[in-house]
C-alpha cells in the first residue's frame, strides 16, 4: 500500500462473511478458505521488515532473472490431466519474466477418500506426505475433484512459505485445488444451470502468490469504510490503498475501476491477481508485489531444507524404548537424605520429556525415574 500509512500495524484478519454470487452464477463462497484471509502474525513481520527496508529499483525486477521452480501436480481421481498441464501456461503468462514453472511430473491417483477431503483433515494431510515431492523450492499442486462441494464452496487453498518452519511444514507445503477452477474447468454443480466464470485457471495463479508470500490487495477485509484504516495494508507500496472485500467483481459491469479512495494515488485494483474477481478479470501484478516475491523466495525458498518431522516422529533427543504400562514405574522419593531436590529434577524431566512430544507417557516415567536415581546415586 502506500506511505501515507507505512508507520502504522497490520491486524490479523477476522472471519469474513460469505460472499454472494452474481445473478447466474454459482455461490462461490470463497476463493480459498479463511487461512488466507489470516497470514500468521509472523509473516506479516516479515513482509514489514521488507516494507520498511529501502526496496531496489522495482523496474530492474526482470533483469534479475527469472526464479525457476519445479512443479508436480498430483491429480486425484479426476481425468483432467491435460488441463493440469494447462495450467503451467497460465502460471507461465502471469509471472512473467519474474518466475518461470516447469512441470516436472504429472501423476493420477485414484482416492476417493484423498479427493472429497477436507483441506484441514487427517486424510488431507496424509494425501500429502503420501504424494509430495521435491524440496522446499518445487511447488506441489493437489487437484482434486471433490474439493470444492467437501470445502463449501471453496475452490483452493495454498500454505503461505513461512509455514515451512511448522512441524510437518514441508510434507504440508504447496497449493490445493479443484479440478473445476482448471483451464477449461466447469462448473461442479451444473444441474443448478449456472454460467461458471472460474474456469481460466486463475485460481492458480492467485494460490501459488499466497505460496510466493503474497497477500490480498485488500488486506484485512474487516477494516471497515475508512481509507485510513490501516488493516487494509497489503505491505506493498505500489498497490493502490483501497476499500476492498471478498466480493467477486464483475469487470465487464464495471470496466472504469472505481476509486473508492480517492486521497490516495491510483485506482482500485479490480484487475490485480491478488484481489478477488472472475477469471476474465484478474490479469496482472505489480512491480512490487513481484520484488515481494522475490524477498520471499529468496528468505524462504532458495536453500534446500531437510523435511521437518512430524509431531508423532520420533524426537531427535534419543529416549528409551517404551516401556508396557504395568512396569511404568512413577517417581518415588529415596528413604535417605534430602530426596526433594531429586524429585524436582524428576518432575522436571517429565514435563520436558512430554513436551517434546515423547513416543509414550510410559517412555517419559520411565525417563523421569532414571533421573531421579541417577540424582539419588550421586547424592548417596
Amino acid at each position: 500500500m502506500h506511505p501515507l500509512a507505512l508507520s502504522c500495524g497490520l491486524g490479523l484478519l477476522a472471519n469474513v462473511a460469505l460472499v454472494v454470487a452474481f445473478p447466474g452464477q454459482p455461490e462461490v463462497r470463497y476463493r480459498e478458505p479463511r487461512e488466507m484471509m489470516n497470514p500468521p502474525e509472523e509473516l506479516i513481520a516479515v513482509a514489514k521488515q521488507f516494507q520498511n527496508e529501502e526496496l531496489s529499483d522495482l523496474s530492474d525486477n526482470r533483469d534479475q532473472g527469472p526464479i525457476k521452480v519445479d512443479v508436480y501436480m498430483h491429480v486425484v481421481t479426476g481425468n483432467e490431466e491435460a488441463q493440469a498441464r494447462g495450467s503451467m501456461a497460465v502460471l507461465n503468462n502471469a509471472y512473467n519474466g519474474t518466475f518461470s514453472f516447469s512441470l516436472k511430473d504429472t501423476n493420477r491417483v485414484i482416492n476417493a477418500t484423498w479427493a472429497n477431503a477436507k483441506y484441514t483433515s487427517n486424510d488431507a494431510q496424509l494425501m500429502k506426505r503420501s504424494l509430495r515431492k521435491g524440496d522446499n523450492s518445487a511447488l506441489n499442486v493437489y487437484i482434486l475433484d471433490g474439493f470444492y462441494k467437501a470445502n463449501g464452496g471453496t475452490l483452493g487453498t495454498a500454505r503461505f512459505p513461512i509455514m515451512l518452519n511448522n512441524p510437518d511444514g514441508l510434507q504440508q507445503d504447496g497449493t490445493t485445488m479443484d479440478t473445476a477452477a482448471l483451464p477449461g474447468g466447469t462448473d461442479p454443480e451444473p444441474l443448478l444451470g449456472n454460467t461458471w466464470d472460474f474456469g481460466l485457471g486463475i485460481t492458480a495463479v492467485h494460490e501459488v502468490g499466497h505460496w510466493l508470500g503474497l497477500f490480498h490487495t485488500f488486506g484485512n477485509i474487516t477494516g471497515g469504510a475508512d481509507c485510513n484504516d490501516t488493516r487494509r495494508d497489503d505491505m506493498i507500496d505500489d498497490t493502490p490503498w483501497y476499500i476492498g472485500d471478498m466480493t467477486f467483481q464483475d469487470c465487464e459491469e464495471t470496466p472504469e475501476a472505481p476509486d473508492t479512495c480517492p486521497e490516495f494515488p491510483g485506482k482500485d485494483p479490480i484487475y490485480n491477481f491478488m484481489s478477488y474477481g472472475l477469471d476474465k478479470c484478474l490479469r496482472e501484478f505489480t512491480p512490487g508485489q513481484m520484488q515481494r516475491a522475490r524477498q520471499m523466495w529468496n528468505k524462504f525458498r532458495a536453500g534446500p531444507r531437510e523435511p521437518t518431522p512430524a509431531p508423532t516422529s520420533t524426537p531427535s533427543r534419543p529416549r528409551p524404548e517404551p516401556t508396557p504400562k504395568a512396569e511404568a514405574v512413577a517417581p518415588q522419593p529415596s528413604p535417605t537424605e534430602n530426596p526433594e531436590s531429586c524429585q524436582d529434577e524428576a518432575q522436571s524431566a517429565f514435563e520436558q520429556c512430554s513436551d517434546e512430544n515423547a513416543p509414550t507417557e510410559e517412555d517419559c516415567e520411565k525417563y523421569a525415574q532414571e533421573v531421579f536415581e541417577s540424582c539419588r546415586h550421586q547424592q548417596e
